[in-house]
């Protein structure tokens, strides 16, 4: 079973602490609520997010795919890596 992957990414510029705090909020809910995601991990001057269901099944490409897409779309957002899907 496919469980999760990783991703890492930097806020570029050090962006105020009310920005890094909107986009928490907005990456949480489009990019990993809305696609029936979970996720936890580290944040600061680098971004170590663990990504997975919300629910039992695999995780997939798809789902790296609409976190990546998302993550691209913020201008403020570097140096992002996805993570292989991890096997349980």
């Amino acid at each position: 079973m496919k469980t999760g992957f990783n991703v890492t990414f930097n806020l570029l510029n050090s962006p105020s602490q009310e920005y890094q705090n909107n986009f928490w909020d907005s990456f949480i809910q489009e990019a990993i609520e809305n696609n029936g995601l979970v996720c936890g991990g580290a944040c600061g001057e680098v971004w170590d997010i663990f990504i997975t269901l919300d629910h039992s099944g695999d995780v997939t490409e798809l789902h790296q795919e609409q976190v990546l897409r998302w993550l691209e779309t913020h201008p403020a957002i570097g140096n992002i890596t996805m993570g292989e899907l991890i096997n349980e």
